[in-house]
């Protein structure tokens, strides 16, 4: 990924795209229990559709991946398939990652500057969660 781009084994601009929504947007699709391939697959599956209405389609957010990434966990779960270990073992700390999801959440596609600063703090909650779980 560089700047405005979403590599999907092929990069292409995302309209609108902003380093710190992709950063906690992976993280939150990772939270699902998926890999990045299982990520990967189902934004390219989001992607054909979408170029299968309209060939020249391109992302306006990458909020758009957020239900197909949601989507294709209930699938394979439902398949049976195994799933990823959880990221945060304790449940404090699971607790706590499903704050900042909801806070994150809550802001929706806002991009004032108070919604941005509130990403950024989210952001620096999620890496100290994730430094304080060794991780």
């Amino acid at each position: 990924m560089t700047g405005r781009e979403l590599n999907t084994r092929g990069v292409f601009v995302v309209g609108g795209m902003d380093p710190h929504n992709l950063s906690m947007s992976i993280s939150v699709w990772g939270g699902h229990g998926l890999n990045d391939e299982q990520i990967i697959a189902a934004i390219r599956g989001k992607i054909a559709s979408e170029r299968a209405k309209d060939a020249g389609f391109m992302p306006r957010s990458v909020k758009l991946f957020d239900g197909p990434v949601a989507d294709f966990a209930k699938r394979l779960a439902a398949s049976g398939a195994p799933a990823r270990p959880q990221e945060f073992a304790t449940p404090e700390a699971a607790d706590a990652k499903a704050e900042i999801d909801r806070e994150w959440a809550e802001l929706g596609s806002r991009s004032d500057a108070e919604a941005a600063a509130k990403r950024e703090a989210l952001m620096g909650r999620y890496r100290n969660l994730k430094a304080a779980s060794g991780m």
